[in-house]
C-alpha cells in the first residue's frame, strides 16, 4: 500500500507539472517527501522513489528564482540513488 501511495504522489505531481501547475506540483512533492519521512524516517533514502521525488522537486524549483534550492535537491537525489544500490 505504501508503494502505491508514494507512486501516486509522483504521478500527481508529474501531471501537475505537465500542465504548468508548478506551484501545486511543488506542494505535492513536498507533501510526499514529508510523508516518506514520517513513515520511514532515516530509511526513506533507501526507497528509489524518494530520489525521484527529490530530483523532480529540483526540476520544479529550477523554474523559480531560488537558485541554490534546486541544486540541493539534485544533490540529495544523487545521494539517495547511491543508497539504493
Amino acid at each position: 500500500m505504501l508503494l502505491h501511495l508514494r507512486q501516486g504522489f509522483h504521478h500527481i505531481e508529474f501531471s501537475q507539472g505537465w500542465v504548468g501547475q508548478l506551484k501545486e506540483s511543488e506542494q505535492t512533492l513536498r507533501e510526499a517527501l514529508k510523508r516518506m519521512h514520517e513513515v520511514f524516517g532515516e530509511n526513506k533514502i533507501k526507497h528509489q522513489v524518494y530520489g525521484v521525488l527529490l530530483n523532480n522537486l529540483g526540476l520544479v524549483c529550477d523554474d523559480t528564482p531560488r537558485y541554490e534550492e534546486p541544486a540541493s535537491f539534485h544533490k540529495q537525489a544523487i545521494d539517495a540513488k547511491k543508497s539504493c544500490n
